[in-house]
């Protein structure tokens, strides 16, 4: 079931009638958690192989993960389907031997289905219908170091700062401020950094959800330190981040000849035909039959 996580470990809403609606849904999402975890938890093969499973929550250590501005992150990236990204998972169960399957089950094709890896801090989140990854989040920067060029970020030894992201991804364009949340919001091509700003320095930004330029660093000399890096298609130049933002990502188009999500015809009295491949699968046709063919 989805979750809408922010900064860190998954947060706390202040009050229920200020979240938006589909926030709620989200937050609704949460509540059941639990019996998603017990009906449908997606845990790498490593035990059911008879392997010793490490408990969750026990430390294992930070990975590192190469970033992939605009396409993805490690062995995941935009546009995959759900059953590759678990193909990933099954391939290496050392590193994610910890993974929860999230979704809204009252409705499961209004919200994004959600994968997450809660030992490394980030998940994957599928578009509800296609099951094609949208949007990756690195929710808790602290457990999770990213490799970018020559360099590395995140992580417990390397603090994802305002001024790390500056020296590291060169300058941009003014981030967008949202004052009900407190967060601001760094966007570069496919990728972007939430920062959240302490009260007494909100006068550095200007109104809420606009354009503001922030200071490398505060009056007190102390630098913000990223609470999320959004990982995103960069094709349509959305800016993709926290909130309502998060909704600014898609799907990419699929390739000329794609052959997943192809469009079906069906014609009465003959059986199914397919647009790409050209096959035609005859009502009362034999699954023997369609394997042979």
């Amino acid at each position: 079931m989805g979750l809408h996580e922010r900064g860190g470990e998954e947060e706390n809403e202040t009050k229920r009638n200020e979240i938006p609606e589909k926030e709620r849904g989200e937050r609704n999402m949460q509540q059941r958690s639990s019996s998603a975890a017990a009906t449908a938890p997606a845990v790498a093969p490593a035990a059911a192989a008879g392997q010793r499973r490490r408990c969750e929550g026990t430390a294992m250590g930070s990975i590192t993960l190469d970033l992939r501005p605009g396409f993805g992150i490690g062995p995941f990236t935009i546009g995959m389907s759900m059953g590759e990204a678990f193909s990933q998972v099954e391939h290496q169960p050392n590193i994610y031997d910890v993974v929860h399957v999230k979704y809204y089950d009252e409705e499961p094709l209004k919200l994004d289905t959600v994968i997450s890896f809660p030992d490394h801090g980030f998940h994957l989140r599928f578009h509800p219908w296609s099951q094609r990854l949208r949007l990756i989040e690195v929710y808790d920067v602290k457990r999770l170091q990213m490799h970018y060029a020559t360099s590395l970020i995140g992580g417990p030894s390397s603090l994802a700062t305002f001024v790390a992201v500056y020296a590291l991804f060169g300058p941009t364009f003014p981030g967008i401020y949202d004052k009900e949340r407190g967060v601001y919001t760094l966007f570069y091509p496919g990728l972007s950094f939430a920062f959240p700003i302490p009260s007494q320095y909100t006068n550095c930004c200007n109104e809420v959800k606009v354009s503001a330029e922030l200071p490398l660093e505060f009056p007190d000399g102390t630098t913000p330190v990223t609470c999320r890096v959004s990982i995103y298609d960069s094709s349509l130049d959305s800016k993709v981040g926290v909130g309502s933002l998060m909704d600014k990502a898609s799907v990419p188009p699929l390739p000329a000849g794609c052959l997943y999500m192809e469009e079906v015809h069906a014609k009465l009295g003959e059986g199914l035909r397919f647009t790409i491949g050209g096959q035609l699968v005859p009502f009362g046709a034999s699954p023997q039959a369609r394997c042979v063919d």
